[in-house]
């Protein structure tokens, strides 16, 4: 992505840029207050998988960098079509002379290699959708997981993650949220603390409504976490998502697959 000059108006010193496309996919926003005229930056890429990738798109700048979808006349929307071999979609962004602000598209790139990645970017994504990942944040207070929920035919899936060294006392927040690079159908997921304490949620998952759990530890030792496709058929969540736990005391060392997650 590339700014040609600086933006003057304060409407679009004040708005974002976002990218949305097919099956939930969506970057999140980057000011545009942020970008120096003249240099190319990344800001987002898009996995190819068995949620169609190659579709149409949207480049959007918001005012007050909120999140628009199909709001016209609210935002600034340039629609594109993502075409195989696409790999790489370049986004200029300006102001016009009346100080509105201009989304330029073009494209390059040949056939993806191994299947790996469409990208509303200026690269393909590093990784394959269904694979494993867990970081460690900079802190014990929080680590996360990446995985994949669901199969082609709607089925059932229950993903099981094991938090390692749970602290007596400790209060203890769990958050899922859908992959925005992986895309998801937006339908429903159940998430489940296993206790005691034991809790649960259950609805559809969106990037506007995340599921989250905050429970008070019972005893030191291991707990373990439900990520469950709920519901019947197409109503069940396929797509990617991000499981993340945070501690309030910073006492959480690990957290491990345990049953039937994608690697």
């Amino acid at each position: 992505m590339t700014t040609l000059h600086g933006f003057q108006t304060r409407r679009n010193q004040n708005a974002c840029l976002f990218v949305n496309g097919p099956w939930g996919r969506t970057s999140d926003g980057i000011p545009l207050s942020s970008l120096t005229p003249g240099q190319t930056c990344t800001f987002y890429a898009a996995d190819d998988n068995a949620l169609e990738v190659y579709d149409s798109w949207q480049a959007v700048v918001s005012p007050a960098c909120i999140r628009f979808r199909l709001i016209e006349g609210l935002a600034t929307f340039k629609r594109f079509d993502l075409v195989r071999p696409t790999n790489q979609v370049n986004l200029t962004i300006d102001e016009d002379s009346r100080g509105s602000p201009t989304i330029g598209v073009s494209f390059s790139g040949g056939a993806p290699k191994n299947k790996q990645s469409a990208a509303a970017s200026n690269q393909i994504a590093s990784d394959s959708t269904n694979a494993f990942a867990q970081s460690q944040g900079t802190s014990p207070r929080e680590v996360s997981v990446r995985s994949w929920l669901g199969d082609s035919q709607g089925g059932s899936d229950i993903d099981m993650f094991r938090i390692v060294a749970g602290n007596a006392g400790d209060s203890v927040t769990v958050r899922l949220e859908p992959d925005t690079r992986t895309g998801n159908n937006g339908r429903d997921v159940t998430l489940r603390f296993v206790g005691p304490p034991s809790k649960e949620t259950t609805g559809p998952l969106t990037v506007e409504h995340p599921k989250t759990i905050t429970v008070q530890l019972d005893s030191t030792g291991s707990y373990d976490i439900a990520v469950e496709a709920a519901g019947q058929g197409q109503q069940r969540y396929q797509g990617g998502y991000i499981l993340t736990v945070e501690s309030a005391q910073g006492k959480l060392y690990k957290l491990a697959p345990f049953h039937t997650v994608e690697k």
